[in-house]
């Protein structure tokens, strides 16, 4: 008897070693990140899904001289795979305001911002600025991201959303990418927008609002259904 407690309790010791040196094993393989921020739709504010916005290129206060522009781009292709609000293609953002000169470098600047929101015909305009979006030098070089954003309602000028994130990303063996780790900041800020959004419609409707893809493919399945029941 003693010598099957033994053996059971010794095969189950090699079990947990397994399965510690694999944990160690990922913890090393892949990177983590460390960071603070915070993200936030201010209180009492409607924001309907067919409200439109424009991103618009951020302030780059960073050493990296695209980083207003490769930070801004990140947030407009999550925003727009949300599906959240009717947005502005970025191209014809980038071509009105090339047309109209304006200063992309001053875009975090409300009133001009809500100039050119008038003139792209939106409700609202994202801006925000980016104060870092280098490698930081130590022992190691790793990826480090921080930036702030706000929806700016253009008619009134009030602040719908307002987020900002601070992010560095670490890994023993294998470093993560400067873009894969602003791509990360970048989600957890849209992550408390999306939440919001789902809750407001769940308020409304009862349940979460269909995506146009998962309508499109719900009118698919009912047309299958129908042409079945034909035959």
């Amino acid at each position: 008897m003693r010598q099957r407690i033994a053996h059971r309790f010794s095969r189950q010791l090699k079990t947990n070693r397994g399965l510690i040196a694999w944990l160690l094993a990922a913890m090393f393989l892949t990177g983590c990140f460390a960071g603070t921020g915070r993200s936030m739709v201010v209180p009492n504010t409607e924001m309907p899904n067919d409200l439109k916005i424009a991103v618009l290129p951020f302030e780059n206060l960073s050493n990296n001289p695209n980083g207003g522009v490769i930070v801004s781009q990140l947030m407009a292709t999550e925003l727009y795979s949300r599906d959240i609000f009717d947005q502005m293609e970025e191209t014809e953002v980038r071509r009105t305001l090339t047309q109209n000169k304006i200063d992309v470098n001053r875009l975090a600047d409300a009133t001009l911002a809500r100039k050119v929101g008038l003139i792209l015909g939106v409700d609202a305009v994202l801006i925000g600025s980016v104060s870092e979006l280098t490698y930081q030098h130590g022992l190691r070089e790793e990826p480090a991201v921080g930036f702030n954003v706000q929806l700016l309602r253009i008619k009134d000028g009030k602040v719908l959303w307002r987020a900002s994130r601070s992010l560095m990303g670490s890994g023993w063996l294998r470093r993560e990418s400067l873009i894969y780790t602003a791509q990360q900041a970048v989600v957890y800020c849209v992550d408390t927008l999306y939440d919001w959004y789902e809750k407001k419609q769940e308020e409304n409707f009862g349940s979460p609002a269909w995506t146009f893809d998962q309508w499109d493919e719900f009118h698919q399945f009912m047309k299958q259904k129908a042409e079945q029941t034909k035959e």
